[in-house]
């Protein structure tokens, strides 16, 4: 049986590659989720790597969660609101790891992305879309309201009207209108899709790590806190990179007239 997800290194990325085409990438609890999750915290512990990506083998990024396997899960059981929503919070934990992840976290969106799936692609920091991506919130459709962090993502991203709309109604969103309402940075022809994350993960690995941390960490914190408390959580990330290693090459670089080597 061939692995699930597939991790590998390519430079100074980790590639996590979800490996289910015959059931559209779709998340098996359990499985799926845990080896996420250990790879983005092998990530996370090695410096070397400098950024993640996530993607997707096959015709599909990844249709959500898998139904038949959490359907089998709870066969013969009486109906449980706990069971349920301990099967959801299980996602959700794979969804905070890469949240919390330092490192850039690319989305390389090769295909549909439905569901949990699209909010898979969402909580990553850049999302980079093959022609042929499609992009659902289709929990509507089965009766389902929204998890995996969609309340939160999407309207930080859309806005909440045009989030509401996606999210109860349900529509399907091809890579154009996606570009166009904010939900990816790029849309790319299907077959440059690899290249061109290539290329982004090589400017990463170009970029100060300790200072896109920091900007990753001020992003996130901005996104709930107060003015007042990310100006002064900015003061304070800002008094440690002038005093770190990455300063002094930026500005010995600038007055040397090289690319810095960081």
């Amino acid at each position: 049986m061939d692995a699930e997800v597939i991790v590998t290194r390519k430079g100074r990325a980790l590639w996590i590659e979800l490996n289910r085409p015959e059931a559209r990438n779709a998340i098996r609890l359990g499985g799926t989720t845990k080896l996420v999750i250990a790879a983005i915290a092998d990530a996370s512990a090695d410096h070397d790597v400098r950024s993640v990506v996530i993607t997707g083998r096959g015709s599909s990024f990844c249709a959500g969660g898998d139904v038949k396997e959490m359907a089998k899960a709870l066969a013969g059981q009486k109906p449980d609101p706990g069971a349920i929503r301990d099967m959801v919070r299980e996602f959700h934990r794979m969804i905070e790891t890469i949240y919390e992840c330092e490192k850039p976290v690319i989305a390389a969106v090769n295909g549909p992305a439905m569901g949990a799936g699209c909010n898979l692609a969402l909580v990553c920091d850049v999302r980079i879309a093959s022609d042929q991506a499609k992009f659902s919130e289709a929990f509507v459709h089965r009766g389902l309201t929204s998890d995996a962090g969609s309340t939160y993502l999407l309207p930080r991203l859309v806005g909440a009207a045009k989030a509401f709309e996606l999210l109860t109604l349900g529509d399907t969103v091809d890579a154009h209108e996606a570009l166009r309402i904010g939900l990816v940075n790029q849309v790319v022809p299907h077959g440059e899709l690899l290249a061109e994350t290539e290329a982004l993960t090589t400017r990463y690995a170009q970029a100060p790590p300790n200072a896109v941390a920091m900007i990753k960490r001020g992003l996130r914190l901005g996104a709930t806190a107060t003015l007042h408390d990310t100006l002064e959580s900015e003061a304070t990330s800002q008094a440690l990179a002038m005093l770190g290693r990455e300063h002094v090459e930026g500005v010995t670089a600038f007055l040397e007239k090289r690319p810095p080597r960081f």
